[in-house]
């Protein structure tokens, strides 16, 4: 017997598929059950005299006295109740189905796209990325404290070095700018101030421009109920359309970079002299395409490369709506 565990599991579709074959879906069983049990109760015990010492002993009274014992009553409880089955025994139950009814068409390699049909259920395994959306969200997301951390950072040093400054004498040496100046008269030294206000006013600049970007894409994709995965297999890709609530602790990146099967319901063919547009049907597909490349490159720089991912996808690939990606 194989053991599967889904990280992802689209429960709806699972139990459509799982009721067709079945004629109906059991989550549920009613449980009874009976157990041994024991009880101690008190019993008064009235002792005659000449009773033998051996039982005066074992009932813990003198002869010709009374006394109480402890005495064990054996009795039988039993209770019911209701068993749920979880939903990771219902997929494997449906996998099995679905394998011994030969309903289940495994998908090794794209000279295999010959023989599949609109609405096939197949099962493959290959490497997960993430979209290029899904990245530069995430990215954004992530350096946004990071910008403005670093904005307070460096305004509170250039602002040490106006207020240095402002206490400097015709002939000192200071740095400013990374760069050593000797201060000339009091005029020199008030535009070596400007220079440093108009040097925070561009760091200010930089974080405000990382807040709107932010805030852009937040508008666009805040209620987006969809995400996509790409699948990259030796010489094919499937497109996995995934919802991110079906995903385990609903953390969408702990699938990617890592090899995984899946089991889907194939809706679409991308033919090898096609290509997929990742940007296809999204807000910043529709108004915002030409940003994409500026907005990716706004995000790099020479101690940091973020990874976003080519939105285009060459053929052949299929399009796929998830059941399970699983392990």
């Amino acid at each position: 017997m194989e053991l599967v565990y889904p990280i992802y599991l689209d429960i709806p579709m699972m139990m459509g598929f799982l009721a067709s074959l079945e004629g109906g879906i059991l989550e549920e069983a009613e449980m009874e059950s009976k157990s041994g049990d024991s009880k101690e109760k008190s019993a008064s015990i009235s002792l005659k005299a000449n009773v033998s010492s051996i039982l005066s002993t074992v009932l813990g009274a003198e002869a010709g006295g009374s006394g109480s014992k402890k005495v064990t009553e054996n009795i039988e409880s039993s209770y019911k109740g209701i068993v749920r089955y979880p939903t990771s025994a219902l997929f494997i139950r449906l996998r099995n189905l679905l394998i011994e009814q030969k309903m289940l068409v495994p998908l090794a390699s794209s000279s295999d796209f010959d023989t599949l049909n609109l609405g096939d259920i197949i099962e493959f395994s290959g490497y997960v990325t993430a979209n290029p959306l899904y990245q530069i969200r995430r990215a954004v997301k992530q350096l946004l404290p990071i910008v403005e951390a670093s904005t307070k950072i460096s305004s509170a040093q250039l602002e040490h070095e106006i207020i240095t400054l402002d206490n400097v004498k015709p002939g000192d040496t200071v740095t400013i700018l990374d760069q050593e100046i000797i201060i000339k008269n009091k005029k020199h030294s008030i535009s070596a101030q400007d220079l440093i206000r108009s040097q925070q006013r561009v760091k200010q600049n930089e974080s405000d421009l990382y807040h709107t970007i932010g805030e852009i894409l937040d508008n666009l994709f805040s209620h987006e109920g969809t995400d996509l995965l790409l699948f990259e297999a030796r010489s094919w890709q499937a497109i996995s359309r995934v919802y991110p609530n079906f995903i385990r602790n609903e953390q969408v990146h702990e699938i990617h970079n890592a090899n995984w099967r899946c089991i889907g319901k194939i809706i679409g063919f991308v033919s090898e002299n096609e290509k997929y547009d990742l940007l296809k049907g999204s807000p910043i597909g529709y108004l915002a395409k030409e940003h994409f490349a500026e907005i990716a490159a706004s995000l790099q720089n020479e101690k940091m490369q973020i990874e976003i991912n080519e939105p285009i996808i060459k053929g052949p690939a299929i399009i796929l709506a998830t059941m399970a990606i699983f392990a």
